[in-house]
């Protein structure tokens, strides 16, 4: 996947990189008064991420960051596919167990529930330290030197 950002910050053969969240929201027209999704997404349009910087990028410079589609694709997964599963797993195997239905629901919903704090903790502790985007072209470079 490629995205154009703008080269904030420097650090050697790294660079801090800024680009425009893409959304599926942009052409809803609850977009611009604010609807219940999108403040679940959050309201920054920005994000910041470190990137690869093999080509000298230098602050301001707009550039072109790839990251490879399958990381990407994994990231979805994990976000929105495995707490939905340990859900549904853990409900069915409250039932394997006996407990009545309206019982079933609390194992279903602590499960998903603790997903997102596994999930916050991979992103803060293992994927933080990862850097998976790389600069791949310098667009148009900072006019200001």
């Amino acid at each position: 996947m490629r995205v154009k950002a703008t080269v904030r910050q420097t650090e050697g053969k790294y660079a801090i990189v800024e680009s425009e969240r893409l959304s599926a929201c942009e052409g809803c027209h609850k977009h611009a008064e604010g609807c219940s999704v999108c403040s679940l997404m959050g309201s920054n349009k920005v994000i910041s991420a470190r990137a690869k910087n093999s080509i000298g990028a230098e602050v301001g410079d707009i550039v072109e960051i790839e990251t490879e589609t399958r990381t990407v694709l994994f990231y979805a997964l994990l976000v929105f596919i495995l707490p939905i599963a340990v859900m549904f797993v853990l409900y069915g195997t409250a039932g394997l167990l006996g407990m009545p239905e309206i019982w079933r629901y609390l194992p279903a919903l602590g499960g998903f529930l603790l997903t997102f704090l596994g999930l916050w903790l991979y992103s803060k502790f293992k994927v933080s330290k990862k850097c998976d985007a790389e600069i791949k072209a310098i667009i148009e470079k900072n006019k200001e030197d």
